[in-house]
């Protein structure tokens, strides 16, 4: 693998200070040495990108660009560690990967790591991060996005998806594949492509589900909330077309299926505890209207 690295930004002390609302108390940033670095690491075509860090962002999109360009953003407690933290890209047999190394291979309280990283394509997507969001756009294959804090977006994939967070939201829009989405506190968002067989599965504790399906998905799809209610809304392209059968209802759940029973998904499930449950069909080749709508 052949890395090399564009340009170091200039370091910097930035003291952050917090004032206490109560007391009066102030609180230091004690990872308060920082700084930015670039690489360039050679594109393998139909490779995944496989990135771990912990307490950082991650951005991974498609980009109009000849290699796999990557900006680590790096904070440390002291000068001495971050002149000794490195960030790696390398390709090993399931694909490239991206992360940081800290000295003596451990990370201390406050220190973290966050990657932008722009490629001309990828067949897999694997992102662990503890404290920050994930964003991933424009790529394809196996989507696995994992963090304990942050919101999860998945834009135009062409593939599964299967993302979780403990805290945030999570959005899945213009998926072609499967959708497995679990998040404790936070809404989820999704939308099928055109075509996209299914199935979804999302569960939340605290937020609504929005999930929309295309009039040629074929499956069962299946509502329950303990606080809220379940809506279903085929806007005006199923009627008259008999391919929506409700199998039951009640003030909480909702239980249908759609298309063809013979070539029917596996089920698709929506649970939250705490939050409304909203079901669509939408006109195939009509994506772009759904997007921005909750």
């Amino acid at each position: 693998m052949r890395i090399r690295r564009m340009h170091t930004a200039a370091k910097f002390l930035a003291l952050t200070t917090i004032a206490c609302l109560l007391g009066g108390c102030v609180f230091i940033d004690s990872a308060r040495f920082k700084e930015t670095r670039s690489l360039v690491a050679v594109h393998e075509p139909g490779s995944a990108i496989v990135l771990e860090t912990a307490n950082g962002g991650v951005i991974i999109r498609r980009a109009d660009v000849d290699e796999v360009e990557i900006t680590a953003r790096i904070k440390a407690r002291t000068q001495e560690r971050l002149d000794a933290t490195e960030i790696y890209a390398r390709e090993e047999t399931d694909g490239l990967h991206i992360g940081v190394q800290w000295p003596g291979e451990h990370r201390q309280n406050n220190e973290g790591c966050s990657f932008e990283v722009l490629a001309p394509d990828a067949a897999g997507v694997h992102v662990r991060t503890g404290n920050g969001g994930v964003t991933v756009e424009g790529l394809a294959g196996l989507a696995d996005l994992h963090t304990s804090n942050g919101r999860v977006t998945v834009h135009d994939h062409d593939g599964d998806v299967d993302a979780s967070t403990s805290n945030g939201a999570i959005i899945a829009e213009d998926i072609t594949g499967a959708v497995h989405a679990d998040t404790s506190n936070g809404a989820v968002r999704i939308v099928l492509a055109d075509g996209s067989p299914g199935p979804v599965t999302a569960s939340t504790s605290n937020g609504s589900i929005n999930a929309t399906f295309t009039d040629s998905f074929s499956g069962e799809i299946s509502g329950a909330t303990s606080n809220g209610g379940v809506y279903f809304d085929k806007g005006d392209s199923l009627y008259g077309r008999g391919n929506v059968r409700l199998i039951s209802t009640s003030r909480h759940s909702l239980r249908l299926a759609l298309g063809d029973p013979d070539h029917a998904a596996a089920p698709s499930t929506l649970r939250t505890s705490n939050g409304s449950i909203h079901i669509r069909i939408r006109r195939e080749a009509s994506a772009s209207a759904e997007k921005g709508r909750s």
